[in-house]
Parts: C-alpha cells; structure tokens; sequence
C-alpha cells in the first residue's frame, strides 16, 4: 500500500514538472503569427509585382480564422525556432474587386529574441522551394 501511494505521488509530481516545462516555453501568440501570415503575403505580393512590372497598388489584406494545426520548436544556435502551420481565411482588396480565399494553408517559421517579447520571420529556402513547386 505505501509503495503504492509513493508511485502516485511520484507519477502526479512528473505531471506537475512536465506540464510546468510546457507553460515555460514561449509559444508565439496568436497575434505574431498573425503578423507573420501578413508578412509574407506582403512579400509576395511585392514579389509579384516586381516580376510582372505591375504599378497597381498593394491591395488591402484581411486574414481571418487563423487554426493552428500544428507548432514545433526546435533548438539552434541562434535561439530556439518555432515552424508553425495551419490555415487561414485571407480576402484582399484591390480597389473595388475583392479576393476572399478560406482555409488557406500557411507555415510560419519564429525565432523568439532572446530576453524580449519580439519576434522574427525566418525566411527559409525549404519553405519558399514548397511554395513554388506546389
């Protein structure tokens, strides 16, 4: 019956330190992926544009229902990384004309700044060559 008692404690106080370990680690909020998403389509929106010579103007971007699937983190030397991926609802606006896409899938790559509450927008060759080949 002790031994018994004492796995218990000693099951419930791993818990304890484990899901401590989980609240510790510094997720990016909702809102940076949010910056982030719109980063990128800013970025390729003025990719476009260069590569096509287009002189309209930047269309208005809306992004909406943001359902993270999935975030990992990994550790560099630079700092801890977090590839964050989902789907999204985006509308764009270019003047009169609207642009409404839903459950558009999005990855994300985030470095965290080491003692701040910033964060970074890695851009990664393996998320751009995914991008193009698909």
């Amino acid at each position: 019956m002790k031994r018994w008692l004492i796995r218990i404690g000693l099951t419930v106080a791993l818990g304890i330190v484990l899901s401590g370990c989980s609240l510790l680690s510094k997720n990016p909020p909702q809102s940076i992926i949010e910056a982030a998403i719109a980063q990128q389509v800013s970025q390729t929106q003025q990719a476009l544009n260069q590569q096509f010579k287009a002189s309209a103007n930047a269309p208005t971007v809306t992004i909406d229902r943001i359902e993270v699937h999935q975030r990992q983190s990994a550790a560099t030397s630079s700092g801890t990384r977090y590839q964050v991926t989902g789907t999204c609802d985006l509308e764009m606006i270019f003047g009169d004309r609207r642009i409404h896409k839903t459950a558009l899938p999005f990855q994300v790559i985030l470095q965290a700044e080491p003692d701040s509450n910033n964060w970074r927008l890695i851009q990664s060759e393996s998320v751009y060559s995914r991008r193009q080949a698909g």
